[in-house]
């Protein structure tokens, strides 16, 4: 039993370091990883957040679109069509 011990030291003494750094790197991938989907979960709610913003400043800005195109009528400019 010995001999089958002193056998399988040496090499188990090389393996096992480089198990256990191999074992940090995927702990530190999956962290980041981790990270990574959390980001990428909370997309559709900012997405969804941004597109309501771009909506109420157009809303907020339609009284000032009105006013330009009022200013513009006293002058003579033709106010162009909105699409």
């Amino acid at each position: 039993m010995n001999d089958l011990l002193d056998e399988i030291e040496a090499p188990i003494k090389e393996i096992v370091p480089t198990v256990q750094t191999t074992v940090k790197q995927a702990r530190g991938t999956l962290k980041k990883v981790d990270g990574l989907i959390g980001q990428v979960g909370t997309l559709p709610a900012d997405v969804t957040k941004a597109v309501s913003t771009l909506g109420d400043l157009a809303g907020r800005l339609a009284p000032l679109t009105q006013f330009a195109e009022m200013a513009g009528g006293m002058f003579g400019m033709k106010s162009t069509p909105s699409s």
